[in-house]
């Protein structure tokens, strides 16, 4: 048996509370073509994690590591010193060049993070979004959510699964603070 959990889709929360683990995966395995957003009690969320991999065989991506790969890259493609990136993260919001250098480059990283996202294959469960909430970037998931539910064309993209922590049993997910979706 599984602990409370909340499925979010399309807008609409659903209480799923204490189900039998088999019926749990019989609906998600119905839900494979779709996005959803998944929540997980913070203290289970390494968990459930390692069981949609294992049980269900999502593949797991972590978009904190996605988009500071593709902000490394993208800064070293314009000439930026990285260590002077990672500066001017740890001055934050109120800094000088947060809002013209720092954001930019998650901007440009965020598109291409998505555009990885788009082109892999099968249900791919993503979770750890923090980063994208501290740097503005959260439309990243609107825009995947829409593409998912419009078809993705040519693509072997199946589904994504969001995985959110949560202190709290029915509440609206949030990302670092921000309700989603």
């Amino acid at each position: 048996t599984l602990a409370a959990s909340t499925v979010m889709s399309g807008g609409m929360t659903t209480e799923i509370g204490q189900i039998e683990g088999g019926k749990f995966d019989e609906r998600l395995e119905k839900s494979r073509a779709r996005f959803l957003t998944l929540t997980a009690r913070s203290g289970l969320a390494p968990e459930a994690e390692d069981r949609l991999v294992k049980k269900l065989g999502t593949t797991l991506v972590s978009l904190d590591e996605l988009l500071i790969e593709e902000m490394k890259k993208y800064s070293t493609e314009q000439g930026a010193d990285w260590h002077k990136i990672l500066e001017v993260d740890a001055a934050g919001p109120e800094g000088r060049y947060w809002k013209d250098a720092l954001l930019r480059v998650a901007a440009e990283a965020s598109l291409r993070v998505q555009d990885r996202l788009l082109a892999m294959e099968g249900t791919v469960l993503v979770s750890r979004a923090g980063l994208l909430a501290r740097y503005g970037q959260l439309d990243m998931l609107n825009k995947l959510k829409r593409q998912i539910e419009k078809g993705n064309g040519d693509s072997k993209l199946e589904g994504i699964w969001l995985l959110l922590p949560t202190n709290s049993s029915g509440a609206l997910p949030k990302i670092d603070g921000n309700p989603f979706p």
